[in-house]
């Protein structure tokens, strides 16, 4: 297992992935990694993926790496820009993690997501990423152990978080102003999110069914959000969880109610500064 570097100021020509010489692109770190690596992006610059070449990251056959680690270096901020033209960054194997990444301008079609599996049924870690300004999804995976961890999603025009039909874990990620669901994790624990206005008021999709649909739903927080059926939906049972909004559909759960599950404001700080932080007093507080 080896650490690989990529920095704007890298070469793909002369580098050898070392952190005094690093690659330009994910895609030449990616090209020289082996199973188990880490790849650091390892500055705060905004690197442009091209659609076939440039930071964008094509598992096939022949190249079915597992365990990748994909992650900004300590302290770095760097941004995957899409440039209104690439479909997706990442088309990932078995057991990759990606880590503090932004991604942002991705894709020309509602069938796409900007990381997703190469095959169907394969797990992923997505944890600490931003995406937005996304034509489609942000992340989709489908196998038992997936895992989507404090991410930010919003302007997303299909999903936020795609989990399929794996049993994972969706957990304290906040998701708003996108046109579908925020969560589709039908066998997933889904617990500790925020959803704002997702499905976005307004906005008409005819796959806005529910704001959160997962297996195990926990303190969750939904406000403001448009879905045609119900705001949360559960395959198991659902609890602690805070809904309320002005669309009828908004203050309601796919089956009754469970144990302390709320209908009411949560009281944001500032939601219309996008400040989805609670107050003390708020009562989704110690609920």
């Amino acid at each position: 297992m080896a650490d690989i570097y990529v920095t704007s100021g890298g070469n793909d020509s002369s580098g050898d992935g070392s952190s005094g010489s690093p690659y330009l692109t994910i895609s030449k770190a990616w090209t020289e990694s082996s199973n188990g690596d880490v790849i650091i992006i390892n500055d705060s610059s905004t690197y442009t993926v091209v659609e076939g070449g440039a930071n964008q990251i094509t598992t096939a056959g022949g190249a079915l790496k597992t365990n990748l680690t994909f992650k900004a270096g300590d302290d770095c901020t760097p941004i995957f820009d899409g440039d209104g033209t690439a479909t997706y960054c990442m088309k990932a194997w078995a057991g990759w993690t990606v880590q503090g990444l932004t991604f942002r301008n991705f894709g020309t079609s509602n069938t796409h997501n900007v990381i997703h599996q190469y095959y169907n049924h394969l797990a992923a870690t997505i944890r600490d990423c931003t995406f937005y300004k996304i034509t489609g999804s942000a992340a989709s995976f489908g196998l038992d152990g997936t895992l989507y961890e404090r991410n930010v999603v919003y302007d997303c025009t299909k999903y936020g978080l795609d989990a399929i039909l794996a049993r994972g874990t969706v957990v304290n990620n906040l998701i708003y102003d996108c046109r579908s669901l925020a969560i589709s994790a039908v066998f997933s624990t889904v617990k500790h999110n925020t959803v704002y206005n997702t499905p976005r008021r307004g906005d008409p999709d005819s796959t806005r069914s529910y704001s959160i649909r997962g297996g195990g739903v926990y303190y969750n927080i939904v406000m403001n959000s448009n879905p045609s059926i119900a705001a949360i939906s559960a395959y198991w049972d659902h609890a602690y969880n805070c809904i309320t909004g002005s669309s009828p559909k908004s203050n309601t759960y796919s089956t009754s109610a469970s144990t302390g599950d709320l209908n009411t404001d949560p009281t944001f700080t500032d939601a219309d500064a996008y400040d989805f932080t609670i107050p003390s007093t708020s009562p989704c507080v110690k609920h």
